[in-house]
């Protein structure tokens, strides 16, 4: 007699995206929650030489950046990231984020990490939300990547709003 493993549900997405959730790394699936679209350009300006990497891709609709503050306690560089993106050529909207965090900032050294706030597993749904970051004023958000994580911003274009 065969026995099947349950598969656990996966989130519910709008139709264009296809992302299956199950066995996957929490970076990995961060990663494609940030990668809709077409490769944008993107400048990054680092004037305390921090160590921060930045991807940039977008459609018509939306623009998603991804920042990753790879500064931790272990390298004896930890520190939070005040990061301003200026979205140029397009209408910025509301703009909301998910984090990729392993609860510790500066800890690089914990083995556990939670996407828009909750775990990703393979036995159960994933939970992640997420979170709006503030108001947009002219094209431009500024917020806090905390040390050790990553955040994927996601800006909506005001005109197909």
């Amino acid at each position: 007699m065969r026995t099947q493993k349950q598969i656990p549900a996966i989130p519910t997405l709008p139709s264009r995206f296809s992302i299956d959730f199950r066995n996957r790394l929490p970076e990995r699936t961060a990663f494609d929650l940030g990668s809709y679209g077409y490769v944008e350009p993107l400048e990054l300006s680092n004037p305390n030489k921090m160590n921060l990497t930045a991807y940039a891709v977008g459609t018509e609709s939306d623009l998603y950046v991804t920042v990753i503050n790879k500064t931790h306690a272990g390298s004896h560089d930890a520190a939070d990231a005040q990061v301003t993106i200026q979205a140029s050529g397009f209408t910025a909207g509301r703009a909301v984020g998910i984090v990729l965090t392993d609860g510790e900032p500066g800890n690089a050294s914990l083995m556990k990490a939670t996407l828009g706030g909750a775990l990703i597993t393979n036995s159960a749904p994933w939970t992640g939300k997420w979170t709006p970051l503030g108001p947009v004023r002219n094209g431009r958000i500024t917020l806090t990547v905390q040390s050790t994580t990553a955040v994927i911003v996601k800006i909506e274009n005001a005109k197909t709003e």
